[in-house]
């Protein structure tokens, strides 16, 4: 028998209209990498915030957000031609990391997120 550790909860990205885009399904084995492309949905968009949930329900509102980060510095093009790579990553001790960065200009940002003290609690 071996014991791995699992994600406990998708994690994904808010998308237009307040939609949970799953990037890590729940039961997902870590450590783990995953990296989904994403397109702007305004012409000339200069940026983008990103705000990373954890939870089961299709739409945002009725999940758990946990992070939110911007990528600001887009190149300017019509909607849906820029392409920006979202990279979730989890380590083996259950650190999650989110990377965005744009394919055309290389502008990136990144945020790390640890157990803090008001997600969890000893119960």
């Amino acid at each position: 028998m071996s014991v791995v550790d699992i994600c406990p909860l998708s994690l994904g990205l808010e998308t237009a209209g307040g939609v949970m885009t799953m990037v890590v399904p729940r039961g997902h084995r870590v450590p783990t990498k995953r990296t989904i492309t994403f397109t702007t949905h305004e012409d000339n968009q200069a940026g983008v915030r990103l705000s990373v949930f954890e939870g089961e329900r299709p739409l945002v509102a009725d999940n758990h957000a946990i992070a939110k980060f911007n990528l600001n510095g887009l190149t300017a093009a019509p909607k849906g031609t820029a392409k920006i790579d979202v990279t979730f990553e989890i380590d083996h001790n259950g650190i999650l990391g989110v990377t965005a960065s744009e394919e055309i200009s290389g502008k990136s940002e990144k945020i790390t997120v640890t157990n803090n003290k008001e997600r969890l609690t000893q119960k």
